[in-house]
Parts: structure tokens; sequence; C-alpha cells
């Protein structure tokens, strides 16, 4: 019997990565970032714990150039004085990922945080009676870690007490 499959395909896993980075070249182009991989690899470029917290949004050189570029990073207003004392460590990493001196200088671009919404009163939760305590704390009792079990009793506490309403 044959096989249905047509020789050399495969359908395995692939990284999202690599099949996005030719439809999104000419985006990245525009904004000076060449191609998707300082944009796919920043978290490891930068570290996990500053990749969290910021974004790079536009690089680019001096006319005619390749090097001495400005790489403007968007980060919100309460990281960029940590960011921007970390310059010097934050160019060599990413001028190590380039392998030769791409970027001289970080520009630091002040994120507005996402304000949330405002809170519109309404009813104050009512207070759970003994039983409904007893039985959310024996529905938990099997839990064996406690913090998990505290939150999960907690969580359980505020759903009985009406705290979540459903609009």
């Amino acid at each position: 019997m044959k096989n249905a499959r047509p020789r050399g395909a495969t359908h395995s896993l692939r990284a999202i990565g690599s099949l996005l980075g030719q439809p999104l070249a000419p985006a990245l182009r525009n904004r000076g970032l060449g191609g998707a991989d300082i944009i796919g690899k920043w978290r490891e470029i930068v570290t996990p714990q500053i990749a969290q917290e910021t974004k790079p949004e536009k690089l680019t050189f001096p006319s005619g150039k390749r090097s001495g570029g400005t790489l403007r990073i968007c980060a919100p207003a309460s990281f960029a004085v940590q960011l921007q004392h970390m310059e010097p460590i934050l160019l060599d990493r990413i001028n190590s990922f380039f392998g030769y001196n791409a970027i001289a200088r970080i520009s630091i671009v002040h994120e507005r945080g996402q304000q949330s919404p405002p809170r519109t009163p309404g009813k104050s939760p009512k207070s759970l009676d003994r039983q409904t305590q007893a039985e959310i704390e024996s529905i938990t009792q099997c839990i064996k870690d406690p913090e998990l079990r505290e939150a999960i009793q907690s969580l359980g506490k505020s759903v009985k007490s009406q705290r979540f309403s459903s609009k």
C-alpha cells in the first residue's frame, strides 16, 4: 500500500515565528527593525525580566550607515530610570546579538500605563454565615498545599458573598 503523503512533506509542529517572518518583514522594515530577529529574540537578548517591561520600537541608523544606530525602547515610566542605568549593559548585549557595534545609543520612550476602568459603586458584599464558611473549608480540606487551599477558600468565600457581580 502506498503512503498517501507526498515525499518530503511533514506535518510537524513549527514555531510561529518561522511562519510570520516574511509577512511581517515590510512592516518591520518601516520601523527600522530590518528583520523579526530583534523582536523575536528580545527576551533572550535582554533577559526575561527586562523583556517583560520593555519592547523595541524603532531602530534608526545615520544616513548611509549600518552602525552607530539608535534603538528606541518603549518602557513604563516607573521602569525607565532603572533601564537608563542599565544602558551600557543593554548596549553590550544588543551589539553582541548583532555581532558588531550596530547600536550606539538607546532612547527610552515612556509607555502610558493602562488605566483601569472606573469602579462603579455596587452592593457591599454580604457576610457569610458559619455554615457556608464551614462548607467551603470542608470542600477544600483535601488540598495539601496550604497557600493553594487558602487561595481557593478565599475565592469560594468571595463568590458566595457575591463580590463578583455578573454584568
